[in-house]
């Protein structure tokens, strides 16, 4: 796993319930995918999380990039 990357992106918590991922720079790799979680939600396999970005300022609402594991 990286780390936080980046953030906030998004200023209120409105503009955090509508995020698309348009917008947003391309994957490290293309088996890779992008998620948005909110408080409380986190991914089922932290051990895939390759970068999280804050899109709100207490990072409620972040980016995760989820890529597969490898040898």
């Amino acid at each position: 796993m990286k780390a936080h990357v980046a953030g906030p992106i998004l200023s209120t918590p409105a503009q955090a319930a509508g995020v698309t991922l348009a917008g947003l720079p391309p994957t490290p790799h293309p088996a890779c995918q992008r998620h948005i979680f909110t408080a409380g939600q986190y991914p089922t396999t932290p051990q895939t999380v390759e970068q999280i970005t804050c899109l709100d300022t207490l990072c409620d609402t972040r980016e995760v990039v989820l890529c597969p594991l490898t040898d």
